[in-house]
């Protein structure tokens, strides 16, 4: 009885649909540098990848590999652990970052050549101080006018200031106040906004909280 012949095309579709053909990743490599944590993935040459910065996690997208879902546990301070999922044909690695991610903040990567062979490692480093400090898109103009035509008005308190510093570290809470209060000042009077700010330079009302945050009030 002559045997029935299955169409190669036919079955390598059906491997495909199923992840059969998917490449194994082999295991998350995981450094704990000075100020930050690095994660390495070593993949094959052709492979590519999606990330996506959630806020308190990295979603990481593997299309063509297999891993074995489960949940580990790393407790470092820039990586609680991190998830792997299977979804038919690419994996996903989901780092769960205590100190956030956003697309500009958190984490860098890169893509290196493999240490053996002439596969890639992909290079993720994850760091609350981590910034990507290209400027950002200009601002769209807009304008605010009441329908009397009369400008808004608003007040803008810096806080703190003078003998009062507010928070002390790197940086002095009332410098930075400050900074941020010129800054909304510009941009609001671009648009058309009347703005007062509560001061101008490293000053205060009084040196009494009290009566210092009353003055503010009544501006």
């Amino acid at each position: 009885m002559k045997a029935n012949r299955f169409p190669l095309s036919l079955l390598m579709a059906a491997l495909l649909s199923t992840g059969a053909l998917a490449q194994s990743l082999p295991p998350i490599r995981i450094g704990d540098q000075p100020g930050f944590t690095r994660v390495v993935l070593d993949l094959p040459k052709e492979a590519t990848h999606q990330i996506e910065p959630l806020g308190a996690a990295l979603r990481v997208t593997l299309p063509g590999q297999t891993v074995t879902p489960g949940l580990h546990f790393v407790s470092l301070p820039e990586l609680a652990g991190y998830v792997l999922e299977q979804h038919e044909n690419q994996a996903v690695l989901i780092l769960l970052t205590p100190q956030g991610v956003t697309p500009r903040s958190g984490y860098k990567t890169m893509t290196l050549a493999a240490l053996q062979g002439d596969g890639q490692r992909l290079v993720i480093d994850l760091s609350g101080a981590f910034v990507d400090t290209s400027p950002l898109p200009a601002f769209p103009e807009f304008r605010f006018v009441k329908a009397s035509g009369r400008r808004f008005s608003v007040v803008v308190d810096a806080g703190h200031g003078g003998p009062d510093p507010g928070a002390l570290g790197p940086v002095v809470e009332k410098a930075v106040n400050l900074e941020v209060a010129l800054r909304v000042r510009r941009f609001l009077q671009n648009a058309g906004v009347e703005v007062t700010l509560t001061r101008e330079s490293d000053t205060a009302f009084s040196p009494d909280k009290r009566t210092d945050l009353a003055q503010r009030v009544a501006l």
